[in-house]
């Protein structure tokens, strides 16, 4: 097989397409000859490589007319049989087909019913443009050749104002004129138009109504309808009794009714057209519109794609190929100048506010907690009495080793008068014991009173609820900072700590105050990394005053360092590159 060429398509232009179909079907000559002008006008559209007609005769499928090119030849030894076997398999499916001959060289069959007995084939090789357009073309041109089949005035009268729809220049105000021209065409009362947009088939555009409210009962039961009839694949009257049908007309008011399902493209586009009458509708309308359904299906997928975006439209209206170059050139050079305009450069980071000094006031020995003079929150001074122990039992213990030491002293005095050295010695060890004891159990006596280390607040020590209970000596009892002066912590990332430095403007937002920034400057970067939160970080400190009271350990925000300016550019990717690096020399 020869290596293919890729062609471009012709730019697809509506208006002239329908005019050209229009005038074939205006043209007196017989049904062959109306093909073979079709043929010759999509392969002028496409620039395809061939184009094939088939037909059902004699109880079989008969190739008919058709355009090929040498090349087209040389891609299977048997086309005319591969085409026949893909237009049996259109018409069993009853929609488009696209057979990739042979997909490293993206070449492509694409086959398409005209009725129940006939398809045309396009055999093409894909160059810059997209398949689904080929298709598009392919199956307006089918669309139309259905009309044709059975044409009348009515059908030319029909092209016609079909046409002018094409010529508007807005997609919604084409929308608008295809429903208009459809419902003074049919003597409806209402059309409404449906596109499915993945698995719900939502309202696009409804007849005199320029502008909707999703939130109404009319679309919500217009959308329950169309997914009704795209679930059946064939059209819904008012004879149906489907609950979406009678829902449709109560809601409306109206007696006639054809909800039509439009042709799918092979990408998964689909369309459904509600027509509603005031009165049940003639079965010749119903047929009319029924053998319209292709040309409106395609019609509708033409005008919704054919419709180029505000940056597709500048990149088309450039009149030659020197202007689209400059203005490529032109974007990027823009975008890299945006790329290198300097911006501040700032290193974020989680915030949480602690005192700068704080002392822990713990139980100096075991005891009962007699009764407690603070609580949280309470301003103190240095000496300040913050609870008192009960000393009965220290009183207690000081009457018996009193006890023991008159004991132990008459016991001296006995083995002296007997002479009895060893027994002396022994019971002036006992003395000396007994004397320490009691200096122990009198210094205990003495500092029953808990008292402030310093000035400041009491963070944390509520002992109300456990006056009377046991203290075990080291249990804290109270958290003392002065608030004068509140330390700022910040968390970063280890990635960031090359960027920051003592001296470095901190500005901190906290949750407490969201419409307050606080700056001050890095007094401290600690030295050691640390775990928070599962991260390794770097915490920077920063002191602030606390003249008026308002912050309090415990609060948290976030805070960013400004670390001078960058290029845009690298302030947005220098994170990438250097995972990117990691990587590599990893």
């Amino acid at each position: 097989m020869t290596t293919p060429r890729p062609l471009k398509a012709t730019p697809l232009n509506l208006l002239i397409l329908h005019q050209e179909i229009q005038a074939l079907l205006e043209s007196n000559v017989a049904r062959e000859d109306r093909v073979l002008a079709a043929l010759q006008l999509l392969l002028r559209l496409t620039n395809a490589a061939g184009v094939f007609h088939s037909y059902f005769g004699d109880k079989q499928l008969i190739a008919g007319q058709r355009i090929l090119s040498k090349q087209a030849l040389t891609w299977h030894s048997n086309l005319e049989t591969l085409f026949l076997e893909q237009a049996q398999l259109t018409l069993d499916k009853k929609e488009t087909q696209i057979f990739p001959l042979d997909k490293s060289q993206q070449i492509y069959i694409l086959t398409a019913p005209i009725n129940n007995a006939e398809t045309i084939a396009l055999a093409l090789v894909l160059g810059e443009q997209r398949l689904e357009m080929f298709a598009t073309i392919l199956q307006l041109i089918v669309g139309y050749l259905s009309v044709s089949s059975q044409h009348t005035s009515t059908n030319t009268d029909w092209l016609m104002m079909l046409s002018k729809v094409f010529a508007m220049p807005d997609i919604d105000k084409a929308f608008q004129g295809l429903l208009h021209t459809i419902q003074h065409h049919f003597n409806a009362q209402r059309v409404i138009l449906g596109l499915q947009k993945g698995k719900h088939c939502r309202v696009e555009t409804i007849s005199e109504i320029d502008h909707f409210k999703r939130q109404a009962d009319i679309v919500h039961v217009s959308e329950a309808l169309m997914k009704s009839t795209l679930l059946l694949k064939s059209p819904l009257t008012n004879d149906n009794e489907d609950y979406e049908v009678k829902q449709m007309l109560k809601i409306t008011g109206t007696q006639g009714l054809l909800s039509i399902p439009l042709p799918i493209l092979p990408e998964g586009f689909a369309g459904v057209l509600i027509v509603l009458w005031e009165h049940p509708p003639k079965e010749t309308q119903l047929k009319e519109l029924e053998q319209l359904s292709p040309a409106l299906g395609m019609t509708v997928v033409a005008l919704k794609r054919s419709r180029p975006r505000w940056w597709q439209r500048l990149w088309l209206n450039a009149p030659a190929q020197r202007n689209r170059r400059i203005l490529k050139l032109s974007l990027w050079l823009g975008f890299l100048l945006i790329m290198l305009i300097p911006v501040p450069h700032r290193v974020a980071g989680s915030v949480i506010l602690e005192p700068t000094v704080r002392r822990f006031v713990n139980a100096p020995f075991d005891g009962i907690l007699k009764k407690t003079f603070h609580l949280s929150g309470d301003q103190i001074k240095n000496g300040e009495l913050l609870a008192e122990l009960d000393g009965k039992e220290i009183e207690w213990q000081l009457s018996g080793l009193k006890a023991e030491k008159s004991r132990a002293q008459k016991q001296k005095d006995v083995s002296a008068a007997a002479r009895d050295t060893s027994a002396v010695q022994i019971a002036q060890l006992e003395m000396e014991r007994i004397d320490a004891q009691l200096d122990l159990l009198e210094h205990r006596l003495a500092n029953l009173q808990i008292k402030s280390p310093l000035d400041g607040i009491i963070i944390s020590g509520d002992l109300k609820r456990v006056e009377g209970s046991p203290l075990n000596k080291g249990h804290v009892l109270f958290e003392i900072a002065p608030l004068d002066n509140i330390l700022i912590q910040m968390a970063i990332s280890v990635d960031d700590i090359s960027y920051v430095a003592p001296n470095l403007v901190l500005s901190i937002i906290l949750d407490a105050y969201p419409n307050e920034i606080f700056e001050q400057t890095i007094t401290k970067i600690q030295p050691r990394a640390t775990t928070r939160d599962g991260q390794q970080v770097f915490v920077l400190e920063a002191k602030i005053d606390n003249v008026d009271g308002r912050l309090r350990p415990g609060l948290k925000g976030r805070g960013r360092v400004y670390a001078g300016n960058e290029t845009l550019g690298w302030v947005i990717l220098h994170k990438a590159w250097e995972h990117l690096f990691k990587w590599i020399v990893q």
